[in-house]
């Protein structure tokens, strides 16, 4: 008996030391909270037990000694759930929310998840554009720029050009992964991309922009991409309407296509060439990942029935959200 409630009074000293050190990490990680709790209700119902049975021992030595630990696990659990009913306290409608009083960071947590499957969750909470992190099956959390301005917003960046700041001319590892910067020029990710389309039917928008302020819009119906097994082949497009002039449908039923991954359909290789990963087929009418401001037939951002191959666009941005 008493070799037991050493063998308690250990484990909870342990997990004392242990749950110390995630306080003083301020619980930067929702997660570790919601564990916390859980391992705190527990421990709870261990000190609540072992008092019940300290009572009933007739070593008298063993009882203080031991009952005098059992009050300090005691307090340090009352102490340290005291501080995460602090951390996270309030609901709004289905989605509760964790705020980090130092980081300002913001977490959303709908049946259980502890991140939103799309900017349209998230900015359903928020109401305006910035960064948030998603998390769709089978993938890890991830960052994403989320419009909530555009028409009615919801939508997730999936690609941006602007300024030139990053270089789009990449292999296929680090499309595969994504690359640049979310609140800059940056590309999402071809495993992303899958992972989204495939979890929720999404439509596109595609917006171009040239150096003279003319500013053109495609939106497509639907919008889905294969896996890596299928060289993340451009299966689903749907209806197009808008004045940008419908340049992807050449690149419909295509695979992606980089320098070091050739897949289209030219004896050349496409993206070598023109020095630009894309749906290439033979090669090109649209290219938005190819070099800021070159100019050289097919060689730059291009849209071609805005502009055509000769003109480097100024600003590109592909987007997606989930169909109503």
């Amino acid at each position: 008996m008493l070799l037991k409630i050493i063998t308690i009074i250990f484990v909870l000293n342990l997990f004392s030391s242990i749950a110390k050190s995630v306080q003083n990490t301020q619980f930067n990680e929702t997660k570790a909270i919601i564990v916390l709790r859980e391992k705190f209700e527990i421990l709870r119902n261990k000190v609540d037990d072992l008092t019940k049975k300290l009572h009933q021992s007739d070593d008298g030595t063993s009882y203080a000694r031991c009952a005098e630990a059992t009050s300090d696990q005691n307090t340090e659990i009352n102490k340290i759930n005291g501080f995460i009913e602090l951390k996270a306290k309030f609901k709004i409608g289905d989605y509760k929310i964790v705020i980090d009083e130092h980081e300002k960071e913001r977490k959303v947590l709908d049946g259980g998840r502890l991140y939103p499957r799309s900017c349209a969750e998230a900015t359903a909470v928020f109401k305006h554009s910035g960064i948030f992190e998603l998390m769709v099956p089978d993938r890890l959390p991830f960052k994403v720029a989320c419009d909530a301005e555009t028409e009615d917003g919801n939508w997730t960046i999936i690609l941006r050009r602007m300024d030139g700041t990053v270089n789009f001319n990449r292999n296929w590892k680090e499309y595969k992964k994504g690359f640049g910067d979310v609140s800059g020029e940056f590309f999402l990710g071809l495993d992303n991309i899958h992972a989204m389309t495939t979890d929720q039917k999404q439509e596109l928008m595609v917006i171009v922009e040239d150096f003279k302020g003319d500013e053109r819009y495609e939106l497509y119906s639907e919008f889905a991409i294969g896996s890596e097994l299928d060289a993340y082949n451009l299966h689903t497009l749907g209806e197009a309407t808008g004045n940008a002039g419908d340049s992807l449908r050449h690149h419909h039923n295509h695979k992606f296509s980089t320098f070091d991954r050739d897949n289209d359909d030219d004896p050349r290789n496409c993206a070598q060439l023109y020095t630009g990963a894309w749906w290439h087929v033979g090669c090109h009418h649209s290219q938005l990942t190819g070099t800021y401001n070159n100019v050289e037939s097919g060689m730059g951002v291009n849209w071609f029935h805005f502009r055509g191959h000769i003109y480097s666009l100024k600003r590109a941005l592909m987007m997606i959200r989930p169909k109503k």
